[in-house]
């Protein structure tokens, strides 16, 4: 079996995240995954039922776009409101002719997409076949600030197998 573990920093304003997470040095590479809360007019946050923000949208970076480009390019998370969470995959650095940290990356995103149904995320959600995961024996450590998500996520439990 696989395992992918994240490290999750945050809450980030959307001003933080477009000025200072544009990096690809030896300090900090700003690749991978992210979590925006906000409010929702027709959700309720159930892990945190205390506060108005719950999870909208789960999102990647890989192949050279960056925390900020990325999230420059979604138009509902520019105000106060909003929370963004970045997440790192652990071990390997970034290296953009990596395809084992691109495929991990990916299928991360898959993973917490299929889990969650973020209301914001159209794309991977519904069924999720263990064909479409670049390592279908996969399981998700999340560590750090990573909110409303489960601190470890079975692949085998969000995808089914083909008869």
């Amino acid at each position: 079996m696989r395992t992918v573990e994240i490290i999750w920093e945050g809450p980030n304003a959307y001003d933080t995240v477009i000025k200072h997470y544009d990096r690809d040095d030896d300090q900090r590479c700003d690749f991978g995954v992210y979590q925006i809360y906000g409010p929702h007019d027709l959700y309720a946050n159930k892990k945190r039922p205390e506060v108005n923000n719950i999870l909208l949208y789960i999102g990647m970076t890989v192949s050279g776009s960056k925390f900020s480009g990325r999230i420059a390019t979604h138009g509902f998370c520019h105000g106060p409101e909003f929370e963004i969470y970045l997440g790192r995959i652990v071990g390997a650095p970034y290296d953009n002719d990596d395809h084992e940290w691109e495929a991990a990356v990916k299928d991360a995103e898959k993973l917490l997409i299929n889990r969650y149904a973020p209301p914001y995320n159209g794309m991977n959600t519904g069924d999720l076949r263990k064909d479409q995961l670049n390592f279908p024996e996969l399981v998700l450590v999340n560590k750090g600030k990573k909110m409303d998500i489960d601190e470890k996520i079975f692949s085998k439990d969000v995808v089914y197998e083909i008869d």
